[in-house]
């Protein structure tokens, strides 16, 4: 081939190249181009400099993260039968039963409630529905609550009294069966965390247990709070989600994504401002492009808004009355700051500074450092945190469904971090280096729930329990016609813990003057005192800090059992 050949095959072949003045001006424009960067470029060069300089000075971490991957691969195969010589099962029955352990601790010790809303939002309505007499809070008048965890309570009561549960004993029941359901905590935990960490099941594991012993988990568990099923309910649906997003070829997508619409849409069906979880999921389905499983959330949704579209329908007479009386309450006419406006970092001061103490960096450190590993844990409290912050009636219970999430988090920083150890200096080949790293892990998370059960022991542990052994044991007694306390209406066990129907009403001076009312449970030194100074009543009983009293002029039944007295603890369990 001649050259004049040749030439034309390369022009074929790269195209025409310039020549004479093309050529000139067109090394006139690459020489301005180069002379006059444009600011992508400029950052571009910077951010190579600082890549090269980093490089030079620390470990290849490209390298590291292409390593990490590949032993998470290998050790994702290897663990489905053992992790540290033992079978995953074996984890989740250990941790089961470490959450079991936790759980029950917090049932014996504690009695009486956290919050009134346990009693007066959930079982006295249900005990009103069940008995046609009770006391119904203007919730439940106004028509701004819907009826389905009362109607879920109900249905146990339903099934206590069935078995001869009655009163504080039933309510032990109802109180031990939540804590027990909180251990479904441990496998979603475990899902969680092995989804975040793409399949790692040293994550899922520690995750499991960090479900099963963090003790804010543990203390509301024995509750009949919303938040306690928002907390299941909240962590199971983004557990299924994490899954998707780590492992997006697996079989049954279609049916993860609905049952994360349907969970979610539960959880907003306990309590209507868990509607703050949604969003973020649906906006990870559509910008991953993922809009078939987007629609399938929607149906799942679609499912819970029927059910209670069906439940306002049959209780309040409309559709989503409930919903709407809601609304109008809450944002409209933003009702909730009638009952108590709290400063604006109350969550941050209550739940990780009072809480956690020191050990709340031991959390937030691990997790900020390794933000581009796991920032859809990090969003998945800080947006639901700041949307709470921004309320301006705050009860640290409403932040119960975001810990999962903080704990997940920082335990995936934690391990990112010992990971990274494995490739600096030579004392990683040593053969006890990848156990204490794990140990160390483990003693963080373990360090972070002690510090969370001191600071958790500061919450109230048996408010009004010696109000709500009174009023049990007054019910028992067949001689009562009515009973006065020194608590307002809604500051007692209601008529749900008394099992009686007859007048409960709070102490005055001139009430106690009618007769029907012939037993006085109070627990306040001047009205102790006011009471012991009445002849006509003598005390009869003791529940910790409750002093009961009993007529003896006039009684229905003779009163010869006046002179009797009774004391006892204010937890029947």
């Amino acid at each position: 081939m001649t050259e004049h050949e040749r030439e034309g095959a390369s022009g074929r072949e790269g195209g025409e190249r310039p020549t004479g003045d093309a050529a000139r001006a067109d090394l006139s424009a690459r020489a301005l181009a180069k002379a006059d960067p444009t600011p992508r470029e400029v950052v571009s060069a910077w951010w190579r400099r600082v890549r090269a300089a980093f490089a030079a000075w620390g470990p290849d971490w490209r390298a590291w993260r292409a390593a990490a991957a590949a032993d998470r691969v290998r050790r994702s195969v290897r663990a489905r039968d053992r992790v540290a010589g033992l079978p995953v099962w074996g984890w989740l029955l250990l941790a089961t039963a470490v959450a079991l352990g936790v759980r029950l601790y917090y049932f014996f010790v504690q009695a009486g409630i956290h919050y009134p809303d346990e009693m007066m939002q959930y079982l006295e309505p249900a005990q009103v529905r069940m008995h046609g007499f009770g006391w119904l809070p203007w919730e439940f008048n106004g028509g701004v609550r819907n009826w389905i965890l009362p109607g879920y309570y109900g249905g146990l009561m339903e099934l206590g009294e069935a078995l001869g549960l009655r009163g504080y004993t039933l309510h032990s029941a109802l109180v031990l069966h939540n804590a027990l359901l909180t251990l479904l905590l441990v496998p979603a935990g475990y899902r969680l965390g092995r989804a975040v960490g793409r399949g790692d099941e040293r994550l899922g594991i520690l995750a499991a247990f960090a479900m099963a012993a963090f003790p804010p988990f543990a203390y509301f568990a024995p509750h009949t709070l919303s938040e306690v099923h928002g907390l299941l309910f909240t962590t199971w649906a983004y557990a299924l989600w994490a899954e998707q997003v780590a492992f997006p070829d697996e079989f049954g997508r279609d049916r993860k994504a609905f049952l994360v619409g349907l969970l979610l849409g539960a959880a907003f069906l306990c309590r209507y401002t868990l509607v703050i979880f949604i969003p973020l999921v649906a906006l990870d389905y559509n910008f991953r492009s993922r809009f078939r499983e987007l629609g399938w959330l929607a149906v799942g949704l679609g499912v819970a808004m029927a059910v209670l579209g069906v439940v306002d329908a049959a209780t309040w007479g409309r559709p989503f009355h409930s919903l709407i009386g809601y609304f109008q309450y809450n944002v409209l006419k933003d009702g909730s700051a009638e009952h108590g406006i709290m400063p604006r970092w109350f969550y941050w001061n209550e739940a990780f500074v009072g809480r956690l103490g020191f050990a709340r960096w031991l959390l937030l450190g691990p997790m900020v450092l390794t933000f581009w590993r796991h920032w859809r844990m990090i969003l998945a409290w800080v947006i639901p945190f700041a949307a709470m912050t921004a309320i301006k009636h705050k009860e640290e219970r409403f932040l119960l469904s975001i810990w999962p999430f903080v704990l997940v988090g920082a335990l995936s920083g934690m391990l990112v971090l010992a990971d990274a150890l494995r490739h600096v200096g030579e004392w990683k080949k040593r053969r006890w280096f990848g156990p204490v790293r794990h140990a160390a892990v483990a003693c963080l998370l373990a360090a972070v729930c002690v510090w969370a059960f001191v600071g958790t022991r500061k919450l109230p542990m048996r408010w009004l329990g010696g109000v709500f052994a009174a009023q049990s044991w007054v019910g028992q007694q067949p001689d009562a016609t009515g009973l006065l306390l020194d608590e307002r209406q809604h500051l007692n066990g209601g008529y749900m813990i008394m099992n009686r129907n007859i007048p409960l009403l709070q102490y005055n001076a001139t009430i106690v003057q009618h007769r029907i009312y012939n037993y006085v449970a109070v627990h306040d030194e001047k009205l102790i005192r006011t009471m012991e100074g009445k002849p006509e009543f003598r005390v009869v009983g003791q529940f910790e800090d409750v002093m009961v009293f009993r007529r003896t002029d006039g009684l229905v039944g003779g009163g010869e059992r006046a002179g009797e007295r009774t004391s006892g603890r204010a937890v029947e369990r």
